[in-house]
């Protein structure tokens, strides 16, 4: 049995407003090492984080650091609790950087094997399906023009389910129209609708990029989770954020992580 924790839109480096960047960047940070204490605490063995890890235009090198060390911390207390490693799937986000150049490859290295960054290769219409115990996982970055990439792409994500049986997870990092409250001024080829999903073998999609926390969709047949920003962007940014624990039955349950400022 797999217990999954879910949090996204992290920002870790985001130091704006400029005249309280300093303050701004350890409230990220603070939110960042919470949530790992969370996910500690919670017992859980796999992480998906959909998107927006790092601020790519504000972070440094010891930003980068910072999140290896949080990372770490979290595989070897499940490894001394356990015995085994845990799963940390990275999604790109927006604020991630292009495929090409993208922050993610900051705290990949040849020996932390439980780090899976995914979903550009799905982009690129290739097949590209990760399974932690009985679930499989697919991922699809963000991409600006998403609404004509992903009809391009949608056989090679079905393909990616095809010969797994439920639980089935897709984690994207778009707007859902008809689940998010789209921002003015977002154009609709950047974003999904629910309808995109109606007829792929998924049972859960997880979606980044939206900030605020909202209640998980059920349709027919699937649910939605929007993940939520750890920390607000925005000091003015209503609502709690942080993180959700995903329970083997799909069933899912927020934890609020207290700002530091």
């Amino acid at each position: 049995m797999v217990k999954v924790g879910v949090f996204s839109d992290t920002h870790v480096g985001n130091a704006t407003p400029s005249n309280i960047g300093d303050l701004r960047r350890q409230a990220y940070r603070h939110a960042f090492t919470e949530a790992i204490n969370l996910f500690i605490q919670e017992g859980v063995s796999c992480v998906i984080h959909a998107g927006d890890l790092f601020e790519k235009k504000s972070m440094t090198p010891d930003d980068s650091v910072f999140v290896k060390k949080e990372l770490q911390r979290f595989v070897d207390n499940v490894r001394d609790k356990t015995g085994s490693s845990p799963t940390i799937f990275l999604l790109r986000g927006n604020h991630d950087g292009t495929g090409e150049q993208n922050t993610l490859g900051y705290v990949e290295h040849p020996l932390a094997q439980y780090l899976k960054p995914f979903g550009d290769k799905t982009l690129l219409g290739e097949v590209e399906a990760c399974d932690v115990g009985n679930i499989r996982i697919v991922g699809i970055s963000y991409h600006t023009y998403i609404e004509t990439k992903f009809k391009e792409i949608k056989p090679v994500v079905a393909q990616s389910f095809a010969d797994h049986s439920a639980p089935n997870i897709l984690v994207v990092h778009n707007f859902i129209k008809g689940y998010h409250n789209i921002p003015p001024g977002v154009p609709d080829y950047n974003t999904y609708t629910l309808e995109d999903f109606s007829d792929l073998p998924v049972q859960l999609v997880i979606a980044g990029h939206y900030h605020s926390k909202l209640v998980p969709m059920k349709t027919k047949d699937k649910r939605f989770l929007s993940s939520c920003a750890t920390e607000a962007e925005d000091r003015g940014e209503a609502g709690e954020h942080s993180l959700w624990i995903r329970h083997v039955d799909l069933t899912t349950r927020f934890i609020a992580i207290k700002p530091l400022h």
